[in-house]
């Protein structure tokens, strides 16, 4: 993603050497435990997860990771089709708002979770001798994880009182500007609440004598060409005042009152040629392309659309600053992270969730933001990083990582987000918003059921 001269905090760890084994469990011995192979499959690569597998491997000999990058598209079909096979991994990344689709095939956090501690020393000065020692260490809870992680984590990763993924990282919307397009319009700083980004969009919209959009101030309005659209509005739904589903239930919550007519009216304005802030349509290309080619002013996407952009648009002078807000003194924003869940048909229940807690403690999680560039979700961390980057972009995705919520809660998030599109596009169409909300609320709630 991006680049920073960030490095969180780490606690120094011993890297032991194994010569001979004395091992107890409080004043008793106990048999040592088994050689365990792990497989984990996740998203992200070998290369940001490596420092977690060497220290874990240095303070569990016993336990081998083997990491597996896999792509999010069709991952469901590839679980399936291995765990009917009792294969597939032991651990799995999964995204946060599909955990509720993977439940039945997922296992809960155990009370305990059994941890030997390698220690070596010399006797008489000559020999070594490593001792195991076997502790019972607690689980995660609901309330270990209301502790230690931003809010949205214990509301997406609890059903029914039990854990069930733990997240490394968290991305959130943020605002893309073009700098040249703001300089040449005389914009010197980019918009950071909705009123100064509709006039910004006024003024950095070029349209010919035909109604052709020559330049976009923004790329909002429409869905087919938008990537994040259902997030966005979702966005504009939340800061007016809506909610979608309840975070803790999944019960539909939205309402055809005039909290959501504003927004849905807001978002789909442009894309009415009629209006002021009309800068964009369904025949233009993709949003992030666009903005790619020095087309837009402003796109709004995840931090992780960076490299994209980056890679199609060599030389391209742009800023990234939090997502504009109703207010700025009352933050909302959108996230989207991924949990690491232990898979229901896993012979190495405790060493899988060994593997978890302890990338997700504030040592892996270090070594992995560190690796990675990505937002902790861990308070102490996020602590450290709003108070050494401050107004920078990691200091930024920070502060947001705090108020940034999953939007929808349920068995479909694929057919959620349909829905949601839906509603831009029947909106856009000419269908009254009224109805077009009614329908929504009808379609959440049968996929609710």
């Amino acid at each position: 993603m991006r680049k920073s001269t960030v490095v969180l905090f780490i606690i120094a760890l011993p890297v032991l050497i194994i010569v001979g084994l004395v091992i107890f469990s409080g004043g008793g011995s106990v048999t040592p435990p088994p050689a365990t192979t792990l497989t984990v499959w996740g998203f992200t690569s070998q290369a940001n997860i490596q420092n977690i597998l060497t220290t874990l491997h240095a303070q569990s000999p016993y336990v081998n990771v083997v990491y597996v990058q896999v792509a999010e598209e069709g991952l469901r079909e590839k679980l399936l089709e291995q765990w009917a096979l009792s294969q597939g991994p032991d651990v799995v990344m999964i995204p946060s708002e599909q955990l509720v689709e993977y439940q039945p095939f997922l296992s809960p956090a155990p009370a305990t979770i059994p941890q030997y501690t390698y220690t070596t020393t010399k006797t008489l000065g000559i020999k070594e001798e490593t001792t195991i020692t076997k502790t019972d260490a607690a689980g995660p809870t609901a309330d270990t994880l209301r502790q230690n992680f931003i809010d949205t984590v214990a509301n997406d990763a609890v059903i029914g009182q039990k854990v069930f993924g733990i997240p490394l990282s968290i991305d959130s919307l943020v605002l893309f500007s073009n700098r040249d397009l703001l300089n040449q319009a005389q914009i010197a700083l980019p918009a950071t609440t909705w009123e100064q980004f509709i006039q910004h969009v006024a003024r950095l919209t070029i349209v010919d004598a035909q109604g052709n959009l020559i330049q976009s101030g923004t790329a909002l309005g429409t869905s087919i060409n938008i990537q994040h659209a259902t997030d966005i509005l979702a966005l504009i739904l939340i800061q007016n005042g809506s909610t979608i589903v309840d975070p803790l239930t999944g019960k539909v919550l939205l309402e055809n009152d005039s909290s959501a007519v504003q927004a849905i009216n807001f978002y789909t304005d442009f894309a009415r040629i009629s209006k002021v802030v009309y800068s964009w349509n369904e025949s233009q290309e993709n949003a992030l392309n666009a903005f790619a080619a020095g087309k837009v002013a402003y796109y709004i996407g995840f931090s992780e659309d960076d490299t994209t952009i980056k890679q199609r648009a060599v030389g391209l002078n742009y800023d990234i600053t939090a997502v504009p807000q109703i207010s700025t003194q009352q933050t909302v924003n959108i996230a989207s992270y991924n949990v690491l869940s232990v898979a229901k048909s896993s012979k190495n229940q405790d060493a899988a969730w060994n593997f978890i807690t302890f990338a997700t403690s504030k040592n892996g999680a270090a070594l992995y933001a560190n690796a990675s560039f990505q937002t902790p979700t861990r308070k102490d961390l996020l602590n450290e990083l709003i108070t050494t980057q401050g107004t920078t972009l990691y200091g930024i995705l920070a502060g947001q990582a705090l108020t940034a919520h999953n939007w929808y809660r349920g068995p479909d998030s694929g057919k959620a987000q349909s829905i949601i599109s839906d509603l831009i596009t029947t909106t856009l169409g000419g269908t009254q918003t009224t109805d077009a909300i009614n329908a929504t609320i009808q379609q959440l709630r049968l996929i609710q059921t």
